[in-house]
């Protein structure tokens, strides 16, 4: 077996080993051990996100599309949706210039 091919199978192998253990990615932070904050990016930004997609479907369950195709109705609908994302979007602040500037065009 080549050399190139062991450290391959070695880097597969530690992979593996990772992920079945569910090791890797948490600190002690993140476990608990000294009782901070969740260390892990994409599980806290998922779960920031699915909070705010149960919130927008909770405060719209009532709100029901037009159907009869009336554009004052569906402008009615629309205005009622947008106060509903402003309102779930409200504790949101934009993280970066180039995400502003699409946020601008939507409030």
């Amino acid at each position: 077996m080549g050399m190139f091919r062991r450290r391959v199978v070695a880097c597969a192998r530690r992979s593996y080993a990772a992920a079945a253990g569910g090791g890797g990615a948490k600190t002690k932070a993140a476990s608990g051990a000294s009782g901070g904050a969740e260390t892990d990016v994409v599980k806290r930004v998922f779960s920031e996100q699915q909070q705010k997609f149960r919130a927008l479907l909770e405060k719209s369950k009532t709100l029901s599309p037009p159907v009869g195709g009336d554009a004052t109705a569906v402008k009615a609908y629309a205005a009622k949706k947008l106060a509903i994302l402003k309102e779930v979007r409200s504790d949101d602040a934009p993280r970066d210039d180039a995400r502003a500037g699409r946020r601008a065009r939507w409030s």
